[in-house]
């Protein structure tokens, strides 16, 4: 949700209900269209971007495709200016799952997919003029250094996220075995990798400031 329209719109799990009712608030697919630029969602297995209503309906209905089709696109050279790949979130025993989840199949068949998304892309025409961005939701437990903000974090759209309350600011309230119970932490997110791979990346670089120095 945040990804696409950074928000998730005062909700605060993963309320199948909710979800399957959709959202109304815009999304980055939205913004992608109002501005003439192009964009298809590929997915493995389930589109999770038709959480968005938008996107339920046509034409944009018609942008979303199985990953087979990206391939297909890539390899013409015909693919969007925007390109988002979905992943695999359920793990079966002849689809593993490879959203780089360390549950399930563990991070493995996550590192094929980003290996099988570069192949496909470094061969295609359009590489020169490409960049390939992956990026997570969630730090998966790692230790971190630098700490994140603690003053004047905005709320991104004013909604306040129930059961528990959640300001979606800098301090909410985890329910955590490995916290004691109602202990405030930080919510506004530890910093999560990204990496952007791409001809006009030079070779070896690390941005590690937020002002974007190395």
């Amino acid at each position: 949700m945040y990804l696409h329209s950074a928000t998730s719109h005062g909700m605060t799990w993963n309320d199948g209900e909710v979800l399957a009712r959709g959202f109304d608030h815009k999304s980055i697919f939205e913004n992608l269209d109002e501005n003439g630029l192009t964009w298809k969602s590929y997915f493995q297995e389930v589109p999770g971007t038709v959480f968005f209503k938008y996107l339920r309906r046509r034409p944009a209905l018609g942008n979303l495709h199985h990953y087979s089709v990206f391939k297909e696109h890539a390899a013409a050279g015909t693919l969007p200016t925007y390109s988002f790949i979905d992943p695999r979130y359920f793990d079966t025993p002849e689809y593993p799952e490879n959203d780089d989840h360390p549950h399930g199949g563990g991070v493995t068949e996550g590192q094929w997919l980003y290996k099988d998304v570069y192949e496909i892309l470094r061969a295609s025409p359009a590489w020169e003029n490409t960049a390939l961005l992956i990026t997570y939701d969630e730090h998966g437990g790692f230790f971190d250094h630098v700490p994140t903000p603690v003053e004047d974090i905005p709320n991104p759209d004013g909604i306040i996220g129930e059961d528990p309350d959640f300001a979606f600011d800098r301090y909410g309230w985890v329910f955590c075995s490995l916290y004691p119970t109602n202990q405030p932490i930080n919510s506004l997110g530890v910093r999560v990798p990204a990496l952007l791979i791409s001809p006009w990346v030079p070779k070896g670089l690390v941005i590690n400031k937020p002002d974007g120095k190395t």
